[in-house]
Order: structure tokens, then C-alpha cells, then sequence
């Protein structure tokens, strides 16, 4: 009896166990499975109990090294970039791992804050005008709703709002350590690997997730890929912002062999990113290895890349004259000129109409997600069947109003230069390399958030801002003692 009690505490063995059983269960109940291909069935219920018993064992090992609040959060982060791509029906109700596991953080967070454990406590916390806003953003949305046009719209976009920001304030009371935020980093990348070759296999087999719009389009556009987002805009937008954590880390890590690796994982990003055909993340990318050369480059690579950019452009312009004006004629054409029409035309338009609603608001704001019903019903200018203001900035505007938008860019400028601030101190690398990646980030997201629909559903958006309000809020707490224009501690 002792020799099986031991051996079943073997992992090794519990998962040939588990798979024997979802081989023996899978052969019983795959027949009553209707609308499903049976190999298709097969495969996922015998892979459905090992990946249950593994994931059990990861669980028990990490449960003796984070508490149990960190461990949900960690799954949360990294269910959030999965967002609504595997879903199952609970009832009328869609349920997702993301809002599986929101549905049980949200709970623990107010138990954590009525006990004040493990959790920063409100007088504590620094800049306090940054959550005063973001709950003044949340009531001014509900109050939105007394003029807008329709309640169902407001509603939904309240309830998004509401989640995106109540991240902020989870991520910013619970994390209060380094170890937090260098796991939210890593997280992050390992995520953005993950993505990035889900991208690649839709590029190159041509097959996708449901959730694609890529899945109703012709043919020659299958190669485009989505990985787990509705389209291609989305995905795109997100890889321009999150190259530039593994940016920051092929800087700061001092493993070659991770910074290979680094590098191409940003290389297969840039190229992913072209074939999306993203004009606006185009510029994103070309803005952000600006921006991190200029600011955290150093002389050295300043001065290498500066000098090999021009020797390169001198020689390509040379040898390949014709092909590089041909080139630059193309995207001039695509992300400049006018197209008679199509997408960069109907983006125009779009603005036109959102700053007509907004005039006609008086600065109030046509009521939480309710740009989407002027713009389906009451286009001044022609928009084709677009009814999203494909614009973040704008949206905000539009929806919110003068004082919201105004407040929001404040809130925008004051992380990025508080984060700016942090980068320039040298206490540790871990902080430098977290701070760097969080500065260019931000900085891209301020084109890459206009190439969305609407990045108000897109909970990587929200984590990136929750991350750095939560960094700030770590470090002026941790750095206190000392002398900065950040923390206003004294020395």
C-alpha cells in the first residue's frame, strides 16, 4: 500500500493517470456530443484532465511562494490578454477566463479592504487625485445617461468603463511590492510570445480563431493575422505597445541567449505588424524606438545606430534608387494620402461628425457610449456602415465631454512624466527596466490607440495603465526617503 501511496505522489505518474481516464471518459461521452467534430471532441476532453492536474500542480507549488491575491491577480493579468477568445455559455450569460476571474478578485479586493490586509490603505496612497478622477470619471458617465440617446449603449459602455478602471485601483492597492510588478512584467512577455506565435500561425496556415473577423473575408486576406482579437487593428495596436517591454529587457538582461531571443521576438512583432496592414502602428513603432533611443539609448548606441542608419540609407539609396521611391511612394500613399472613399477617408469623416455632436453637446458630451448611436443614426458626414469613432481621444470626447477629456489627457501627461522621472534614477535595475518599458509604451499608445474600433473593450489598454498608476504608486511609496520631484520626500 505504502509503495502505491508513493507513486501517486509521482506528478509523472497522476498525469499518465489523468490521461488514461480522458481517454476512457472521452470514449464514453464523445458520442453524445452534438455539433462537434469528433476527433475535435476527443482531443479536448483527453487533453482537458491533464491539463487540469498539471495546472492543479503549478498552482500548489506557487501557493507556497505568493499569497493567494497575488497568485488571482497574476492569472487575471494574464487571462485579460486572452480576453474573450475562448468562451463558453453560461446560461444567457458569456462567460470567459478574464470575467471568471474578475467575478472573484473584485470580491476579495473589498474584503481585503475592509480588513486592511495586505493592501495599501487610502491615506497612504500617493497622488490621490489620479483615483479622485477616475471615480469622477465613472459618476459623470452615470449621470451621462440622462441625455443620452440610448440607455442600452450607455449602460454597456459604463459597465466597461467600470471594469477598466476598478482594475486600476486593484492592481494599485494590492501589488505593493517589486516582486509584483517584476512577475506583471514577465507576465506581460511571456504573453506577448505567446500571442506572437498564434499571430504567426495564422499568417502562415491561414486559419484563425473564431472570434476573427478574418474567418468572413475573401481569400487573399486570410493570411492576415488577428491571434486572439476580433481584428487585425486590434492585435497590431497591442504589439506595437508591448514590444517595447522586451525592449526594455534585452537592455537590462544580461543573458545573451535571452537577448537573441529578445530580438527576434521583436523583429517577428515589427513584421507581423506590417502584414496587418496598421498604418497608425506603423508610426507607433517608428515613434517608439525614437523616443527610447533619444531618451535611454545611451552615446554609444546613439552613435552606432545614427551612423549605420545613415551609411545604410546612403548605400540603399544608391544601389536600389528605383525600388526605395517606389516604396516610399506606397506608403505615402497608405498612410497619408486621401483613398477616394475607403477607410482613411471614412476615418475623416468620422472625426468631422464626433466634433459636430461634440459642438452641438455644448462640451457635455453626447452621454456615455452614445457616439456610436449618432454616428449610426444621425452621420452628418457619409461614413459607410462605420458606426465606432475609431479614436480614442476623439471617443472620449465625444462621449464625455470637455472637463472628462481634459482631465484624462492631465492624468495621461502626469504618469508619463512621473514614470519619466523614475527612469532617470538609478536605485535598481529592475526598476530602470520597468519604468523605460512603461514610459515608451505609453508614449505609443497615443497613436496606437487610434488605430482600434475602440480600445475601451481591449483590457490590455487598461492593464497598461494600471501598471504604470500602480508602479508610481509602489515607487513614491518605497522611495519616500528620497529626494525627488516625484515623491516630494526629503533626503
Amino acid at each position: 500500500m505504502e509503495i502505491i501511496t508513493n507513486l501517486l505522489k509521482n506528478i509523472y505518474i497522476q498525469i499518465l493517470i489523468a490521461f488514461i481516464a480522458a481517454i476512457l471518459i472521452s470514449i464514453s461521452i464523445v458520442p453524445v456530443l452534438t455539433g462537434l467534430n469528433d476527433k475535435v471532441a476527443l482531443g479536448a476532453l483527453v487533453m482537458s484532465i491533464p491539463a487540469c492536474v498539471v495546472t492543479l500542480k503549478i498552482l500548489k507549488i506557487a501557493r507556497r511562494k505568493v499569497k493567494l491575491h497575488e497568485l488571482l491577480l497574476y492569472l487575471l493579468i494574464a487571462a485579460s490578454f486572452i480576453g474573450p477568445a475562448l468562451t463558453f455559455k453560461l446560461g444567457p450569460i458569456s462567460m470567459f477566463p478574464f470575467r471568471a476571474l474578475y467575478l472573484v478578485v473584485v470580491p476579495m479586493f473589498f474584503l481585503y479592504l475592509y480588513k486592511k490586509k495586505d493592501i495599501i490603505e487610502w491615506r497612504q496612497i500617493p497622488y490621490k487625485s489620479i483615483f479622485i478622477f477616475m471615480i469622477a470619471w465613472i459618476l459623470f458617465a452615470i449621470a451621462s445617461l440622462i441625455w443620452a440617446k440610448s440607455l442600452i449603449l450607455g449602460i454597456k459602455n459604463l459597465f466597461y468603463l467600470s471594469t477598466g478602471i476598478s482594475l486600476v485601483f486593484i492592481i494599485s492597492f494590492l501589488f505593493t511590492k517589486l516582486k509584483n510588478y517584476l512577475m506583471f512584467f514577465y507576465i506581460w512577455i511571456v504573453m506577448l510570445v505567446l500571442l506572437l506565435v498564434l499571430g504567426f500561425w495564422n499568417h502562415l496556415t491561414q486559419n484563425h480563431l473564431s472570434v476573427s473577423r478574418i474567418n468572413d473575408l475573401a481569400k487573399y486576406m486570410q493570411s492576415v493575422p488577428t491571434a486572439v482579437f476580433g481584428n487585425e487593428n486590434d492585435y497590431a495596436s497591442y504589439l506595437s505597445i508591448s514590444l517595447f517591454f522586451v525592449v526594455s529587457l534585452i537592455k537590462y538582461q544580461k543573458n545573451w541567449f535571452v537577448k537573441l531571443l529578445g530580438v527576434g521576438v521583436v523583429l517577428g512583432s515589427i513584421y507581423i505588424i506590417y502584414v496587418t496592414s496598421s498604418r497608425a502602428n506603423y508610426i507607433s513603432i517608428l515613434l517608439g524606438f525614437g523616443v527610447w533611443l533619444l531618451l535611454y539609448g545611451g552615446k554609444k548606441l546613439k552613435t552606432i545606430i545614427f551612423t549605420m542608419s545613415g551609411v545604410g540609407v546612403l548605400l540603399i539609396g544608391t544601389l536600389f534608387y528605383s525600388r526605395v521611391i517606389a516604396v516610399l511612394d506606397k506608403i505615402k500613399s497608405e498612410v497619408f494620402a486621401t483613398n477616394n472613399g475607403g477607410s482613411i477617408d471614412v476615418r475623416t469623416n468620422i472625426l468631422k461628425n464626433v466634433y459636430a455632436y461634440f459642438e452641438e453637446s455644448y462640451g457635455l458630451g453626447v452621454g456615455a457610449g452614445n457616439a456610436q448611436y449618432y454616428l449610426k443614426n444621425h452621420a452628418i458626414y457619409p461614413i459607410d456602415i462605420f458606426s465606432n469613432v475609431h479614436n480614442w481621444w476623439a471617443e472620449i470626447m465625444v462621449n464625455y465631454g470637455a472637463i472628462i477629456i481634459s482631465g484624462y489627457l492631465a492624468l495621461y501627461i502626469s504618469v508619463l512624466y512621473i514614470l519619466f522621472n523614475i527612469s532617470r534614477k538609478k536605485y535598481d535595475d529592475n526598476v530602470s527596466m520597468i519604468s523605460e518599458a512603461l514610459t515608451t509604451s505609453l508614449l505609443v499608445f497615443s497613436l496606437a490607440s487610434i488605430s482600434p474600433s475602440s480600445v475601451l473593450t481591449l483590457n490590455y489598454h487598461w492593464m497598461l495603465f494600471s501598471f504604470s498608476i500602480g508602479f508610481i504608486v509602489y515607487y513614491s511609496t518605497r522611495y519616500s526617503h528620497a529626494s525627488t520631484p516625484i515623491t516630494g520626500g526629503k533626503s
